[in-house]
């Protein structure tokens, strides 16, 4: 599948090709006992559906920024088709955790709050 960077917020360089990858984490993450969705602003246009998630993983490792020495890459996983409508290209944002950091920042993800990790 086709790896391109996303380090400035948008489909940049192809950086190369990998195996399909078989599986993505999530997009909640956990910092100081504290649930967040973290989500892109806005998804690149004509692409597909387009999500952050904290990882990827191609059976092969984790497919991770630092392999391509960028802040975040942008990953295709494929194109899928779920019941009656039309295929749709996924794609995968990963960044690593400064570009998350900065991205959060400068508007590239949000974060939204969504409580204790782990209530009582």
């Amino acid at each position: 599948m086709k790896v391109f960077d996303y380090t400035n917020g948008t489909k940049g360089e192809l950086l190369g090709n990998v195996k399909m990858a078989n599986g993505s984490g999530g997009w909640f993450v956990v910092k100081d006992g504290q649930r967040y969705k973290v989500e892109l602003t806005k998804a690149p246009r004509g692409l597909g559906n387009v999500y952050w998630c904290t990882d990827v993983d191609n059976g092969f490792g984790d497919l991770i920024p630092e392999t391509f020495g960028v802040g975040a890459i942008l990953i295709c996983l494929g194109e899928w088709k779920a019941g009656i409508g039309d295929p749709e290209w996924e794609w995968r944002v990963v960044g690593t955790t400064e570009w998350n950091r900065e991205a959060c920042r400068s508007g590239i993800l949000k974060s939204t709050h969504l409580g204790e990790a782990f209530p009582h």
